[in-house]
């Protein structure tokens, strides 16, 4: 069974688009702007997740 990441999201509204910060609450947040950002803000903060233990046993 895997471990939920756990987010903290931080949004702005600006005008037709929005701002903030997202951060897994270890380590430092990472700022974005747009939806698009916000994607790839949360794209790499999953990417530099330590391996799981469960999911290590599985690749060995």
């Amino acid at each position: 069974m895997t471990t939920p990441i756990r987010l903290v999201l931080e949004i702005e509204p600006v005008e037709d688009s929005l701002i903030g910060r997202i951060s897994s609450g270890e380590g430092e947040s990472r700022p974005f702007a747009g939806w698009l950002g916000l994607f790839n803000a949360l794209e790499a903060l999953i990417e530099e997740q330590p391996p799981r233990a469960d999911h290590a046993h599985r690749s060995a």
